[in-house]
């Protein structure tokens, strides 16, 4: 190999690792955006104030815990009475909860048990279908998080996840 030869080789190389960690400094600027956003963001409850006091109200009085699972249940209660507050004092319209929050709720809401179909109504319609919709709201905000884990940590291995997905559209060869 000529002298010429190995300096574009390894001029080339600086250069994809430039540009590679260009990109690795792109998506962790991303990443810490969406998960700044998340943190912020309130996610939609349906059934306004009186779901939320319903939720505060089983919070308190009928939430199942374990050892620390006991901070969860004093600040689910607290996230989601200062939820209400906004709705009175006319801050917002709705019942907004953080996804934290959410899936503190919903942690505690999965461990119910109960009798009967009045019973399983009243759960299911005023405690876990708001609860579980709201979660599902903040579940796209996830997804997009896990997606750019995903390609961060695809990049610090070397590997770039948009210029191989032709591979991954290609026919698999079958085996002869």
């Amino acid at each position: 190999m000529s002298k010429t030869s190995t300096l574009q080789v390894v001029s080339s190389a600086d250069e994809k690792k430039e540009k590679t960690q260009k990109k690795i400094t792109g998506v962790i600027n991303e990443l810490t955006k969406l998960k700044e956003k998340i943190e912020k963001t309130g996610y939609l409850v349906e059934g306004g104030e009186k779901t939320g006091l319903a939720i505060a109200d089983w919070i308190e009085n009928n939430a199942s815990w374990k050892f620390t699972e006991a901070m969860g249940v004093i600040e689910a209660t607290k996230q989601v009475r200062k939820a209400v507050e906004d709705i009175k004092k006319g801050k917002t319209k709705e019942l907004l909860l953080n996804n934290l929050s959410l899936e503190a709720i919903y942690y505690f809401v999965s461990k119910q048990e109960g009798k009967g179909l009045d019973e399983a109504r009243n759960y299911y319609e005023g405690l876990l279908k708001p609860v579980a919709d709201g979660l599902g709201r903040a579940k796209h905000d996830k997804d997009a998080v896990k997606d750019l884990e995903f390609k961060l940590a695809s990049l610090e291995n070397g590997i770039d996840v948009e210029e191989n997905t032709s591979v991954a559209n290609e026919e698999p060869v079958a085996a002869k």
